[in-house]
């Protein structure tokens, strides 16, 4: 087992919160290389003596990339956010209160009490979901390594 098996479900958590606090941003920047991306200067064939402005800020190519390495971050974390909600679909209903209240933040006493079980219950609960997430992760894990092998063969 890896070294941080024991922390997936804390490390898995705090990947998903911060998915879903730098997704609206990404958002905006793609927006904005959009804008910039449609607004470049086109070409001209007349040579240019002077200029005021870095040639790669009206190079097509240039806002391209941009916009091309913004929506692969996006895809990646939407993604990820997906497939972890597809986890947490197949947790028992207990269970999903317990990792929604999680990424929200909200402090064990209240969960528990939300619940009306007992400490020891709720770690009890918590274990159980790390050994899924494991098991989980471990199977699509191999799963992708199965493909990356075919794919670069």
């Amino acid at each position: 087992m890896k070294k941080n098996s024991k922390n997936l479900l804390k490390n898995t958590i705090r990947k998903i919160r911060n998915n879903q606090y730098r997704l609206p941003m990404l958002y905006e920047k793609l927006e904005y290389y959009e804008i910039k991306m449609i607004g470049y200067n086109s070409p001209s064939f007349e040579p240019r003596y002077s200029s005021s402005s870095p040639s790669h800020l009206s190079n097509l190519d240039y806002w391209l990339e941009k916009v091309w390495v913004v929506e692969n971050q996006i895809n990646k974390m939407e993604k990820e956010i997906k497939e972890f909600n597809k986890f947490v679909l197949e947790l028992d209903p207990i269970e999903q209160l317990i990792v929604k209240d999680l990424i929200e933040y909200i402090p064990v006493k209240i969960t528990i009490k939300k619940l009306n079980i007992v400490r020891t219950t709720y770690y009890y609960y918590l274990r159980k979901i790390e050994m899924i997430i494991k098991n989980f992760w471990f199977i699509k894990k191999s799963k992708d390594t199965s493909l990356k092998c075919n794919i670069y063969r």
